[in-house]
């Protein structure tokens, strides 16, 4: 940290990153709002507690040590991402009016911060701005976009484990065939929109994880875990139908105590990679 920089000076380079996730947030609140206070509100309500940390990460790290502009090479970028905007405003495309709304308006933040604050405080700001610009606002079809290969994958998984402990399992894309009945791994089922473990992952990372690279490194592994943890999930799913809950495991009560069980799982097997990854990397800092 460079004691030198009063803070006023520090508030100044930072000022047009405050400014820019502001209007994020207001955006959010705008577009979102009847998501918050819809009954599925637990996934827009955790992004956007997950982008609130974001925030507080990059202004605290920009406060730490700002940076400003270099010049020509920040204005031709600016000036470039301003162009971006307009062709993606004005140039008819066959996209939803409300992507092209999201994405117009993500590019209207990153060209001034751009040119006022340099390209390491655009970098780190992109990604919360990106959750509160097009991420949140349009989490329904991204995660319906992304969940299919994640039930393929996890279907995979399960069915395999079946096998092992002996059950006449057969798994098809995203169906595990049994004896007697077919589960179907639907997208409530995914385990991609347990938007829990991203939150409580991210938090995990930053409390493991000191350097930026290793919580990028650690945070990725997110993903997978939340998989390895819903093949789990159908594991039990289909061991407890058999024996000693019945068809009562399909319907609310234990489905949705499952879920929560698997984000506890996901969670889990964070921390097990957090433990890995510091144990892992402690030879590299000591160099």
């Amino acid at each position: 940290m460079n004691t030198a920089m009063t803070v006023k000076a520090r508030l100044r380079f930072s000022v047009a990153t405050y400014l820019a996730l502001l209007a994020a947030v207001a955006f959010t609140l705008c577009t979102t709002w009847g998501d918050f206070v819809s009954r599925d509100w637990e996934a827009p309500v955790t992004l956007f507690v997950l982008g609130l940390l974001l925030s507080y990460d990059v202004c605290h790290k920009i406060y730490v040590r700002p940076t400003g502009p270099r010049g020509v090479q920040d204005s031709v970028a600016a000036y470039s991402v301003l162009i971006l905007y307009f062709l993606l405003a004005l140039v008819p495309l066959d996209i939803d009016d409300y992507w092209r709304q999201c994405c117009c308006f993500w590019l209207l933040l990153i060209a001034p911060l751009r040119f006022s604050s340099g390209h390491r405080v655009t970098v780190l700001a992109m990604i919360p701005l990106f959750v509160f610009c097009i991420f949140l606002p349009r989490h329904s079809e991204i995660m319906l976009a992304i969940s299919h290969p994640f039930r393929i994958i996890a279907t995979g998984i399960s069915g395999t484990f079946l096998r092992l402990f002996g059950f006449n399992v057969s798994s098809t894309l995203t169906v595990l065939r049994l004896d007697n009945v077919d589960l179907a791994v639907t997208d409530a089922c995914s385990g991609i929109q347990q938007f829990e473990a991203l939150l409580l992952g991210y938090i995990l990372a930053k409390r493991q994880q000191k350097r930026l690279t290793w919580r990028i490194i650690h945070y990725v592994f997110c993903i997978p875990a939340v998989i390895f943890a819903n093949a789990i999930r159908l594991v039990l799913v289909v061991m407890l139908y058999h024996w000693p809950v019945g068809d009562a495991v399909l319907y609310s009560g234990w489905h949705e105590g499952l879920g929560y069980f698997q984000v506890l799982v996901a969670v889990l097997i964070m921390w097990v990679v957090g433990r890995l990854l510091d144990y892992g990397s402690a030879p590299l800092r000591g160099k």
